[in-house]
């Protein structure tokens, strides 16, 4: 073997070190660029309040119709909101804005009246009636449920993000309320205390 000879291997190595060492740098920045990108779009997804409402029912939660109630609060307005009820026991009745027409559905959207999805800008509400169609209804119809539960799909520019929030029910919570007064007072008025 000549000098030449370890000469040139000696570089050959090198250049093979250094494009390994270059490769795993490569890789390194991929993930870290992928990691960042992943915590930025989970640092931006949106934040949603929700509230089924009790519309005109009476102090014992009898009587309303149920509406949810949707809000974002934080932290950026988006282009569109889509909301998919999860529970099983509720629907969107038809004939109101963002839910086709014809039967009840399970998604709604946030639209303008011509049907058109419109954004929503932080502290802003949509609101939709939903029904419990297992409920009979009438004045004394209670909703079946505690909490309904949605994925609310929000879009901002190419970013997307799918939101779970749980929405308490009012007419459950002022029900549960007037039942328990209720229970206290009979155990008072019969001596069960």
């Amino acid at each position: 073997m000549e000098l030449g000879d370890a000469a040139t291997w000696a570089a050959a190595l090198i250049a093979t070190g250094a494009a390994v060492w270059s490769w795993r740098s490569a890789t390194a920045a991929n993930r870290s660029a992928v990691a960042d990108e992943q915590m930025l779009h989970h640092q931006r997804t949106p934040q949603f309040t929700a509230l089924v409402e009790d519309m005109n029912g009476d102090s014992t939660g009898h009587g309303g119709t149920p509406r949810l109630m949707l809000q974002l609060v934080s932290p950026q307005a988006v282009d569109s909101v889509e909301v998919e009820l999860v529970t099983p026991e509720t629907v969107f009745p038809p004939s109101q804005n963002g839910v086709e027409p014809g039967a009840p559905r399970r998604i709604a959207v946030r639209t303008d009246g011509a049907g058109t999805p419109v954004p929503m800008a932080v502290g802003q509400e949509a609101r939709w009636r939903i029904a419990f169609p297992a409920v009979d209804a009438g004045p004394k119809a209670i909703p079946p449920v505690d909490v309904v539960q949605l994925v609310v799909h929000a879009a901002k520019g190419k970013a997307r993000w799918d939101v779970l929030v749980k929405a308490p029910v009012e007419a459950r919570q002022k029900y549960q309320g007037a039942s328990e007064q209720f229970k206290k007072l009979n155990r008072y008025l019969t001596g069960k205390q």
